[in-house]
């Protein structure tokens, strides 16, 4: 029953503690299009990146992470919702970054020691057995940040959209669909209306 409880308990932590690194959006991907379309981005910018740093921990999804690749996105989102705006226009895509910011959370130490202290009875190993739980625990409680940045030009003109939200414990996949989806419907709307 003990190993039943600890092996419940190890799986949930390395379930618990994860962020999604890649992604599909259910989309339809047209054939062609109304537009010439051409990806400008710079190969550096077409990669995943993780990396940690004072904001906490940081993942670029690159477009080896996204399903259909990023440039496909965008292309038939533009068509879905501004095709007929567009038609016969040239259209580049020269930024697309998505980014995870994961703060993570902090075990307060002296809390910690406080309450180990005054515990009768509590070991030292008990201690360390229990920071994995706690920072678990912790990192469930922040709040962590999914960003996406675009930009296209449309002859000569820029159309750009930023877009952050905010969630409180793990990042899903359906999450970063939501903000992905979303920022490209509000980058299409602003090239519709131009």
């Amino acid at each position: 029953m003990q190993k039943i409880a600890f092996c419940l308990l190890v799986s949930t932590f390395l379930c618990g503690c994860a962020t999604t690194s890649t992604t599909k959006l259910n989309i339809d991907v047209p054939s062609q299009v109304n537009f010439i379309f051409t990806d400008l981005r710079d190969f550096d910018t077409r990669q995943s990146i993780k990396a940690s740093g004072s904001q906490g921990d940081v993942t670029v999804m690159g477009d080896d992470a996204i399903t259909p690749p990023p440039a496909e996105l965008v292309r038939s989102m533009l068509y879905i919702e501004a095709g007929h705006k567009l038609a016969g226009k040239s259209v580049q895509l020269t930024r697309f970054r998505l980014e995870i910011v994961n703060p993570g959370g902090k075990i307060d130490e002296e809390q910690l020691h406080n309450v180990a202290s005054s515990t009768p009875g509590m070991s030292p190993a008990a201690v360390v057995l229990a920071k994995p739980f706690i920072q678990l625990i912790e990192d469930t409680r922040s709040f962590k940040q999914i960003s996406v940045n675009l930009a296209v030009v449309i002859n000569n003109v820029e159309v750009s959209h930023i877009l952050a939200s905010t969630y409180q414990g793990r990042i899903t996949e359906d999450n970063v669909n939501e903000v992905l989806r979303e920022s490209l419907r509000q980058l299409a709307q602003k090239a519709a209306n131009m």
